[in-house]
């Protein structure tokens, strides 16, 4: 990743501790003061405007637009027709490693440079679990520093259903998260990334509050012993202040219901808008920091019990409220927030 993006800095410690943090202000703010030429900056903020534009317009604006204007034309029955079609019975497209560094492009647009912790490199002979908090409205962070190269991520299956957001998982070289499709994968023993809040995490997104849907997510910590990976959390400050939620989703009881539908339908009500003149675009400059944690080395175990697989959870929540609260000082809109668990 560094030597497709010269402009990505990537600062790393052996541990993510408090003691580390003033060290890693002063690299952070060094970072933030490093100048560069004009011409290329512009020409990256326009590789970052395309990338952006093709994934956000491939998850909000393509599926529905097609299968409307094939149903306002020739019918509900084509309508659904085109949609098996083309999101389950379509075949298979390879991977491809281009399509993975087009869309890594938009950290130029959202200005995610910048990675603080420990390395993501995995020289610890156990697979990883690279694990992306939190899920934002459409993934930017974890898809530009998800993991080291040639590392899959595991997405959620309601994905693969859908026209053109199959077809982008595949090019990605993503998994389905249903239980047979990944415990295929982890038998494998390769590494792989997840975003444990997964569509939860999508409707708990606010600019004016942090929060982790991550109490009730005990699966990928049950997985991770059973197949011997270790666990390695990620937070990705300023993915939540790429978009505001409009009145009144942000609301409680209609944040309560959001997550209802989204835990039992795999859908993620949301009404919102990014950029000011383009309002399905990200904002721009929301500058974000990706903070890498500390690995968790995780007792192999081929049948843990429950309360084995709370007692690791309850390390792994632990792990991540102590790297947020360890870091957010370093961003002025994380300063007051306290990061909420769900």
């Amino acid at each position: 990743a560094e030597s497709a993006f010269p402009g990505l800095e990537r600062l790393r410690s052996k541990m993510v501790t408090t003691t580390s943090t003033e060290v890693e202000t002063a690299a952070y703010k060094g970072q933030q003061q490093m100048p560069e030429d004009q011409t290329q900056k512009n020409r990256n903020r326009l590789l970052g405007f395309l990338a952006c534009t093709v994934w956000i317009g491939t998850w909000l604006v393509m599926p529905l637009a097609t299968t409307s204007f094939i149903w306002m034309q020739f019918g509900f029955l084509w309508a659904c027709a085109w949609w098996i079609t083309a999101g389950m019975l379509a075949p298979a497209v390879p991977p491809s490693p281009a399509v993975r560094d087009f869309f890594r492009k938009m950290l130029y647009w959202v200005e995610s440079s910048k990675i603080i912790g420990s390395s993501m490199k995995n020289t610890s002979g156990k697979p990883t679990l690279y694990c992306h908090h939190p899920h934002g409205i459409v993934c930017i962070s974890a898809v530009v520093h998800g993991s080291p190269p040639g590392v899959k991520a595991l997405v959620a299956p309601a994905v693969f259903l859908v026209p053109f957001c199959r077809q982008l998982m595949e090019l990605m070289g993503s998994v389905p998260a249903d239980k047979e499709s990944m415990q295929k994968a982890l038998k494998t023993r390769n590494d792989f990334a997840i975003v444990p809040g997964g569509v939860a995490e999508v409707a708990l997104t606010s600019p004016n509050a942090e929060r982790a849907y991550i109490m009730n997510r005990k699966g990928f910590i049950k997985y991770a012993m059973q197949f011997g990976y270790d666990l390695q959390p990620c937070y990705h400050f300023g993915e939540t202040q790429q978009y505001s939620v409009m009145w009144p989703l942000d609301e409680p009881f209609f944040l309560k219901l959001r997550i209802w539908v989204a835990n039992r339908t795999q859908l993620a009500i949301c009404a919102l808008f990014g950029d000011w003149a383009m309002p399905l675009i990200p904002r721009r400059s929301t500058n974000c920091l990706t903070v890498v944690g500390d690995r968790i080395h995780v007792p192999p175990c081929e049948n843990p019990t429950d309360e084995q697989v709370n007692l690791l959870h309850q390390t792994y929540v632990e792990r991540l409220q102590r790297l947020y609260n360890g870091h957010r000082h370093l961003l002025p809109e994380y300063r007051h927030k306290d990061l909420e668990l769900w």
